[in-house]
């Protein structure tokens, strides 16, 4: 659906959000992208919300910038 590249520089919330001296994305924020994912691959419908997401493994920004891919299927 779409790539992001998340810094601290184009992400200023991330200032908040260290845990071990690492920038994390936080999980509100991910859930927005899977939204924006889902509703960008299927024009015309609308994200009522996820059941049972969960996140294995948090986004760390320790080595730098990182660059996310999100992908999306049809609708069902």
């Amino acid at each position: 659906a779409f790539t992001r590249r998340i810094d601290v520089e184009s992400h200023p919330v991330l200032v908040g959000h260290v845990l071990d001296d690492r920038p994390v994305l936080p999980f509100a924020l991910t859930l927005e992208y899977v939204a924006h994912a889902a509703t960008h691959r299927n024009p015309g419908l609308h994200f009522h919300g996820c059941d049972d997401l969960r996140m294995l493994a948090g986004v760390t920004l320790d080595e730098g910038p990182r660059t996310i891919e999100l992908f999306a299927g049809k609708a069902r």
